[in-house]
C-alpha cells in the first residue's frame, strides 16, 4: 500500500529525496533514488530506529533546495495536534477536515495520522511544474486559513518540504507512535480544476526564466508557451549603452578586454538564453587577452541552466546596479530584450496532416494551426503556439502581446443549423486530450452565460474575472466574420438519411449526392453520436461472401431481416412510415447474428444496436437515424407501455408533440422518420402487449412477430453461424453507400414500378386485407431492395424463395397466432361485471336477490333480462383497457348485441334514496352474459 500511495502522490519524474532525523541528535541526513521502488525499500530499511519523511517535490539533481525542486503532484496540508495548537485531537482534526472539505465544496483528500498529527493530500492527475505549483499551492494555502483549517503554514507551500512516511514510527513520543494511511483509494483530481477554482495566476516570463528554467521540460515549455518570446541580446546592449538598458550588461561590453571571469560569466548566462546566443558570447568575449572560442562555448553551456538575476548579478559586481531605473520592475536583463515571435500571418492556417499515434497501428489524420488570417488583427498566432492579442502601445512604454488562450482553439467551417441559424464548427486542442469538435452557435457568443457553459463543457477554460472571456469571445467573432467571406455555410444535417426531396442521403459524416459524389456532411448534436458508429471497417469482400452465405435454404428469415436492413431506406416511398419487425425465439437460433447482419449494412453494428434504453433515448436514436433501420436488442426486459410507445411512434414516425417552454405552440422543427425497426426477443411481444391493453390491435398491426427457431445448418455445423455473423462485427459499413448509389441509378419511376410488383404478388398471396398494410409495405420494401441489391451486384439473394417463405410465416401469423381486429368483446363485459360482483344489485320476482356492498355501478333485472352498467363507470374501464367505446358498441352490434343508452333509477325497489336518482347507463341484453351469472 506504501508503494502505492508514493506512486500517487509523487511525481512520475525526476529524483526523490528520502530525509531521516535522528531522534537523539536531531540530525537530517538525505539519501537520493530514481525509482518509487528504491524509495519504499529505503524507507522499509530505516523506519525501525529513526523518523523517516519523504519530500514531495522531484528535483533535477541530488540536491533538496526549493529551486532544485522539478514538479509536484499534489496540495499537501499538516494539521497539528496537541495542547496550544490547531486542534485537541487527531478526531477533532479529522472532523474539522471533513467540514472544511464539504463546505468549500472540494474533493476529499487522502488522509495519513502521522503518530502525532493529521497529513492530507490533494493528489493531481498530472506533475505539475514546480513555478506553476508554487503560485497555487500558496493560493491554496491562503484558501484553508481563511476558510478557518488550522493548519501549518509552513509546510503547503514549500517545494522542499519533506512530511512523515505512513507506516513508520514518530520517535516524538515515548513509545514510539505508529504512522499510517487513513484511506486506501487513491484518488486523483485534475489540477486546472484546481486552478479554476482557486482563480487563475499570471505567471510572468521572467519569474519562470529566473526561477525554473531549467525545471521545465521541452513539453512544458510548449505548453506554458514561453518558446513564444526570445531574448535579443543585441537589443538589450543597444539599450544598455544608450542607458536605458542594464548598467551590468554596459560594464561587461565597455570592460571585455580586462573582465574578471565571475562577472564574465555573469554576462554569458545572459546571452547564452538569447536567440542570438550564437555571436553574442563570442562578440562579448573575443576582446579579452585571454579568449578561446571553444572554451567560451564551453563555459557558455555552463550558463545555461539558470540566468543571473539582478541580485545575483549586484552580488557578484556591487554597485554598478545603483540607480538602475528597472530596479524592482524586472528580475533579471532578458526583459529588456525580449521579443514576441508571431507565426505569420496565412489566409489558409488551417493544415490537416498524418500523425503517428501511440499504440495505433497508423497514423491519424490531425488538425493544426499554423497562423492566423491577418484580418483577425490584433489576434496573432505564437510561432509555438497560443493565441495572443497585440496590445495598444503607450509611447514611454513597449507592452507585450497579451495571451488570450494558451491552447489552439479555431473553427473549422461554417455551419447553418435549422434550430440553431449560424454555427461554427469549432476544434480544441489540448496537449494531453487531442481534439475535440463542437458546435458553438454565433447566438451563444453574444450571450456570456450560455458562451461560458458552452466553453467548459469542452475544455477552454478561462478566468471570467480579468477579461480573458471577452477577449476570447471577441477573437471567435473576428473568425466567424473572416469565414463569411471566405465559404459557404454547409447546411447541418439533423438527421441520417435522406434529406428533403431526396437530394442526397446522409451516412455518417458523409454525404451521397444525387450526382452520386460522396461530400463531407456536417451533424447535428441529436445524431452526432450516432453518425461516429457508421464508418468502415475490414473489406468489402469479406462482407460479401458473408452475406451470400444467409441465401441458404433454412436461413430465410436471416436472409429476409438483412433485406429489412436494405429496405429499411425504401419505407419513405411506402403508405406507412414504419414498421417493426421482431425476431423471437430460443437462444442459439442467431437473432441477434441476424440483427448485426442488417445493421452491418451501415456501420458498427453492436454499436448500431441499442441494449438498454430508455424511452427517450430510443426515440431520439430513430429520429437520428431517420431512415436507416433502428435496431433493439434484447427487448425482453423493456415496460410494455414503452414498448408499446415505441412501436407506435415508429409506425407513425414521429414521436410525441412537444411544446415549448415559453410560448403555447409547438416547435417549429419537429423530427421525423420512416423505417424499419428490428427488435430481437426471447419472449413473444405479443403476449407482451396483451399484459397492457384488452385491445392490442394497434401494436399488432405495426409489429410482425417471426418465430425463429435455431436453423438445422447451424445444428448440422456448430461453426456456420460464427463463420457468417462473427464476422459482420469486424467487416461493415460498405454496402450502405453502394445501395444508396444503386437507388440513385435506377432512378424513382423504376422503384415505384418495383414496389408495385410486389404489392401484387403480396396481396395474390396473403389477401388484400388494408388492416394488413404494414405486414405489405415491410414485404415490398425489403423485396424491392433484393432487387436492386441483387442488380448491383452488392448481394446474390433468392429473392422469390424469400418471398414465400416469409409470406407464408406472416399467413401462419395471421391464422394461428394474432388476428387484427380479433377482440373478445363480450368477455370484456364479463370480466367488468366480473370484477364489480360486489357493486351489483339484482332483482328477480320484484324481490332483491343480491345487495351491493359497494357503490352501485350495475343493476340486474333478471325478469326483463336486461341488466343496467353505469355508463361513467364502464367507459372508464373500456378507457383503462385501451379500447374505443365507439369500436365496443360497433362490434357487439356486428354480434347481434344492440347496446341501448339510457337514464336509470339504479336504485329503485331498493332503497328510497337511490331510486329517486336518474343515472347514465348502458342497457345490455341478459343473453350477451353467461346467464348462470344472474340465476
Amino acid at each position: 500500500m506504501i508503494k502505492q500511495f508514493y506512486k500517487h502522490v509523487l511525481p512520475q519524474k525526476g529524483v526523490y529525496c528520502l530525509g531521516e532525523i535522528d531522534p537523539q541528535t536531531k540530525r537530517t541526513k538525505h539519501k537520493f533514488v530514481e525509482t518509487i521502488d528504491e524509495l519504499v525499500k529505503a524507507i522499509e530499511s530505516r523506519k525501525a530506529d529513526t523518523n523517516v519523511f519523504v519530500a514531495m517535490s522531484s528535483f533535477k539533481g541530488y540536491s533538496r533546495k526549493a529551486d532544485e525542486a522539478q514538479s509536484v503532484r499534489s496540495f499537501f496540508v499538516d494539521l497539528d495536534v496537541g495542547e496550544g495548537k490547531g486542534y485537541a485531537s487527531k478526531d477533532a482534526a479529522l472532523k474539522a477536515l471533513e467540514k472544511f472539505t464539504v463546505s468549500q465544496e472540494l474533493p476529499p483528500p487522502i488522509k495519513v495520522d502521522s503518530g502525532t498529527g493529521i497529513h492530507a493530500y490533494w493528489i493531481f492527475d498530472r506533475d505539475v511544474p514546480a513555478a506553476e505549483w508554487k503560485l497555487y499551492a500558496d493560493k491554496f494555502k491562503n484558501f484553508c486559513l481563511d476558510n478557518g483549517l488550522f493548519i501549518d503554514p509552513v509546510v503547503s507551500a514549500d517545494l522542499a518540504r519533506i512530511l512523515r512516511a505512513p507506516n513508520t514510527f514518530n520517535y516524538k513520543t515515548i513509545p514510539p507512535a505508529p504512522t499510517r494511511l487513513l484511506d486506501n483509494k487513491f484518488q486523483e483530481y485534475s489540477f486546472d480544476i484546481f486552478k479554476e477554482f482557486l482563480g487563475k495566476v499570471e505567471v510572468s516570463f521572467e519569474s519562470i526564466l529566473q526561477d525554473n528554467s531549467k525545471v521545465l521540460s521541452a513539453a512544458q515549455r510548449k505548453h506554458m508557451k514561453l518558446d513564444n518570446y526570445q531574448s535579443n541580446f543585441k537589443d538589450i546592449v543597444i539599450k544598455s549603452m544608450k542607458g536605458d538598458g542594464c548598467n551590468q550588461i554596459k560594464y561587461i561590453i565597455e570592460n571585455a578586454k580586462t573582465l574578471q571571469e565571475p562577472v564574465w560569466y555573469a554576462g554569458l548566462s545572459i546571452a547564452q538564453h538569447c536567440e542570438d546566443r550564437g555571436t553574442a558570447i563570442h562578440l562579448m568575449s573575443q576582446d579579452h587577452p585571454t579568449y578561446d572560442k571553444e572554451a567560451t562555448e564551453r563555459k557558455a553551456t555552463q550558463a545555461q541552466d539558470k540566468p543571473y538575476s539582478c541580485e545575483k548579478f549586484d552580488d557578484t559586481n556591487p554597485s554598478i546596479c545603483k540607480g538602475c531605473t528597472h530596479k524592482g520592475k524586472i528580475t533579471n536583463p532578458l526583459a529588456l530584450g525580449k521579443l514576441f515571435k508571431q507565426a505569420p500571418s496565412q489566409e489558409n492556417p488551417i493544415k490537416k496532416e498524418l500523425v503517428p499515434v501511440a499504440k495505433a497501428p497508423l497514423p491519424a489524420l490531425q488538425t493544426t494551426l499554423t497562423g492566423l488570417p491577418k484580418d483577425l488583427f490584433p489576434y496573432v498566432y505564437g510561432k509555438e503556439g497560443g493565441i495572443y492579442m497585440i496590445v495598444p502601445q503607450e509611447e514611454d512604454e513597449v507592452r507585450p502581446p497579451r495571451l488570450v488562450y494558451e491552447n489552439d482553439l479555431f473553427p473549422i467551417k461554417r455551419i447553418k443549423s435549422p434550430m440553431d441559424g449560424d454555427c461554427l464548427l469549432m476544434k480544441h486542442i489540448l496537449p494531453q486530450d487531442g481534439e475535440i469538435e463542437f458546435y458553438l452557435p454565433m447566438s451563444h457568443v453574444y450571450a456570456q452565460d450560455k458562451f461560458r457553459d458552452a466553453m467548459a463543457k469542452n475544455g477552454v477554460l478561462y478566468d471570467p474575472k480579468n477579461g480573458q472571456g471577452g477577449a476570447i469571445m471577441d477573437y471567435i467573432i473576428k473568425w466567424g466574420r473572416f469565414l463569411q467571406t471566405r465559404q459557404k455555410a454547409d447546411v447541418m444535417r439533423m438527421q441520417m438519411g435522406w434529406t428533403p426531396n431526396r437530394e442526397s442521403f446522409v451516412i455518417g459524416e458523409k454525404e451521397i449526392t444525387q450526382d452520386l459524389h460522396e461530400i463531407e456532411s456536417p451533424t447535428s448534436p441529436l445524431c452526432r453520436g450516432i453518425a461516429k458508429h457508421m464508418t468502415t471497417a475490414g473489406t468489402y469482400e469479406i462482407w460479401q461472401a458473408c452475406a451470400n452465405k444467409l441465401n441458404q435454404p433454412g436461413l430465410e428469415l436471416h436472409a429476409f431481416t438483412m433485406l429489412a436492413g436494405f429496405g429499411s431506406v425504401l419505407m419513405d416511398y411506402t403508405s406507412t412510415s414504419g414498421v417493426t419487425i421482431s425476431l423471437t425465439g430460443e437462444s442459439g437460433a442467431a437473432k441477434t447474428g441476424a440483427l448485426y447482419s442488417a445493421l452491418s449494412i451501415w456501420g458498427h453494428p453492436k454499436d448500431l444496436s441499442v441494449l438498454n434504453a430508455t424511452e427517450n433515448g430510443m426515440v431520439g436514436r430513430f429520429l437520428g437515424l431517420h431512415n436507416i433501420p433502428f435496431g433493439l436488442d434484447e427487448v425482453g426486459n423493456i415496460l410494455p407501455k414503452t414498448l408499446s410507445q415505441t412501436i407506435h411512434n415508429i409506425s407513425q414516425g414521429k414521436s410525441k408533440i412537444r411544446m415549448q417552454a415559453s410560448v403555447n405552440a409547438e416547435r417549429d422543427h419537429e423530427l421525423s422518420a420512416s423505417l424499419i425497426a428490428i427488435f430481437t426477443s426471447n419472449h413473444s411481444l405479443y403476449d407482451k402487449l396483451t399484459t397492457l391493453k384488452k385491445d392490442p390491435n394497434g401494436e399488432v398491426a405495426r409489429l410482425i412477430e417471426f418465430s425463429i427457431r435455431k436453423p438445422q445448418i447451424f445444428t448440422d455445423d456448430a461453426s456456420m453461424g460464427r463463420e457468417i455473423f462473427d464476422k459482420f462485427r469486424f467487416n461493415y459499413g460498405w454496402a450502405g453507400p453502394e445501395f444508396i448509389k444503386a437507388i440513385y441509378k435506377i432512378g424513382d419511376e423504376k422503384i415505384i414500378s418495383l414496389l408495385d410488383k410486389w404489392s401484387i404478388k403480396f396481396n395474390e398471396t396473403f389477401g388484400n386485407d388494408t388492416a394488413y398494410r404494414f405486414y405489405e409495405n415491410l414485404v415490398c420494401a425489403a423485396m424491392t431492395a433484393a432487387d436492386i441489391a441483387n442488380e448491383a451486384k452488392i448481394i446474390k439473394f433468392d429473392s422469390e424463395r424469400i418471398f414465400t417463405h416469409i409470406v407464408g410465416e406472416m399467413i401462419a401469423i395471421r391464422d394461428n397466432v394474432q388476428k387484427i381486429n380479433d377482440v373478445d368483446y363480450e368477455s370484456i363485459i364479463g370480466e367488468f361485471v366480473n370484477n364489480n360482483i360486489v357493486n351489483m344489485l339484482s332483482i328477480k320476482e320484484d324481490k332483491v336477490t343480491m345487495e351491493p356492498r359497494g357503490p352501485l355501478l350495475i343493476r340486474a333485472e333478471i325478469d326483463e333480462g336486461l341488466i343496467y352498467i353505469s355508463k361513467p363507470a364502464f367507459r372508464k374501464f373500456l378507457i383503462e383497457s385501451n379500447i374505443s367505446t365507439k369500436e365496443f358498441l360497433f362490434q357487439m352490434k356486428k354480434q347481434g348485441v344492440d347496446i341501448e343508452q339510457r337514464k336509470k333509477r339504479m336504485g329503485a325497489g331498493w332503497k328510497d334514496a337511490t331510486g329517486a336518482l336518474n343515472i347514465d347507463t348502458f342497457v345490455i341484453p341478459t343473453s350477451a352474459f353467461n346467464k348462470e351469472l344472474f340465476d
